[in-house]
């Protein structure tokens, strides 16, 4: 479409839109709490490039993420964020126990299925049973899992964020979600997502 059109390969688009909330939620604690496609832009920005430094109108045409509506954020304290990171190289390294114990630390009651969550890769390592992963599939409750569980999981979930124990996990999903699915209008695959 536009992007292409306009000299600015999907790729690249999608890598900046993810490394800048990425960033933004891990590195620096602030969640943006509605960063949908009217909310998340892409402009082309001029970088001068190799001899054409410093030289003015030269250089290559970047893709830089332009981001809307700063009304709605939430903060996210340095222990989950840091918990956050953890969880994430626990996830793609695979460490069973580390993510059930960084799990719990960030998601209290819904341990089992958050690292789910945050990525459908991370069901290795988990300890989900293989009729967990077939009822999941049929967007059907795991057969451990009973809708009281997910009500309480929810309501604990929002009391977390509440307290001020470290920033509404809830949030963190929603935004995490969002930016899924701009990713994913990017043709932007979860490798490179989880690469941010």
């Amino acid at each position: 479409g536009v992007l292409v059109a306009n000299g600015l390969p999907l790729s690249e688009c999608a890598k900046v839109v993810s490394d800048t909330l990425t960033e933004m939620t891990l590195v620096h604690g602030h969640v943006h709490g509605d960063p949908h496609a009217g909310n998340i832009y892409i402009v082309g920005e001029r970088r001068p490039v190799g001899l054409l430094r410093g030289l003015t109108g030269g250089g290559a045409v970047r893709p830089a993420c332009v981001v809307l509506d700063h009304g709605l954020y939430y903060s996210i304290d340095t222990t989950k964020r840091e918990d956050l990171c953890f969880l994430y190289l626990a996830c793609i390294a695979r460490d069973g126990r580390e993510m059930e114990r960084l799990s719990r630390r960030c998601a209290g009651p819904i341990h089992r299925v958050f690292p789910l969550l945050l990525s459908p890769w991370f069901v290795l390592g988990t300890s989900l049973t293989s009729e967990d992963i077939q009822a999941a599939r049929q967007n059907k409750l795991p057969p451990s899992v009973s809708s009281k569980d997910v009500g309480d999981a929810m309501t604990a979930a929002h009391a977390m964020g509440s307290s001020g124990s470290g920033g509404d996990i809830v949030a963190i999903l929603h935004s995490f979600g969002y930016v899924r699915g701009l990713l994913t209008l990017l043709e932007c695959g979860e490798r490179a997502r989880l690469k941010s």
